[in-house]
Order: C-alpha cells, then sequence, then structure tokens
C-alpha cells in the first residue's frame, strides 16, 4: 500500500482528515512526538490516551499501519538515525501495532 492511499482507503481517516484535521492536528503533532520520545527513551513522558482507545475507531489495518511506519523510516532516514536507534525506535513502534490495529477487527 502507498502512503497517500491510506486516506483513500480508510473512510474513517478520510473522514477526520475532512472534519478534524482543522482544528485537531495541532495537538496530534504534539502527542505524536511525545509519545514517540517517550517510547524512544524520554526524557518526554506520553499523557495521551492509550493507542488501542485512541485508534480503535479508526479501525486500522495492518497494512495501514505498515504504510505508517513506513514513513517513520522515512522520516529517521532524513534525519540520518544511526541504523541501531532507528531499528530501536521501529522495533519500539511496531510493538504497538496490535493495539493500534484492534479496531480492524471491526472492518467488513
Amino acid at each position: 500500500m502507498q502512503r497517500d492511499t491510506i486516506e483513500k482507503e480508510n473512510r474513517f481517516i478520510k473522514s477526520w482528515n475532512a472534519e478534524k484535521a482543522g482544528y485537531r492536528l495541532p495537538g496530534l503533532k504534539f502527542l505524536r512526538t511525545l509519545w514517540l520520545c517517550a517510547v524512544a527513551g524520554g526524557p518526554f513522558q506520553y499523557t495521551g490516551k492509550t493507542l488501542g482507545d485512541a485508534h480503535f475507531d479508526f479501525e486500522l489495518t495492518s497494512t495501514e499501519f505498515d504504510a505508517v511506519s513506513g514513513v517513520l523510516a522515512d522520516a529517521l532516514d532524513h534525519f540520518k538515525l544511526p541504523k541501531g536507534e532507528k531499528e530501536e525506535v521501529l522495533a519500539a513502534f511496531a510493538a504497538f501495532k496490535p493495539a493500534v490495529t484492534a479496531g480492524s477487527i471491526l472492518r467488513a
């Protein structure tokens, strides 16, 4: 799956982008940064919802999660994160895949 097709294939993401992104995106970016810093070892602490609760209603599939993981990998490459640290961050991200994709069970 191409990264740019997630919105096309997931009506919940498309709806969120159309109806809520305008006022919720700054907070999302902030919480995403806190979360990534926390799972990478700190020093910041994530203070948002559990990832399962935050993502369940989006019904994200494993393929969609993997596409987002690819975006993260590209960002880490762009900033020239050393291979070992990149693998650690991606492994920490992947550990949350079951929680983030739990809602996909509802997808028909």
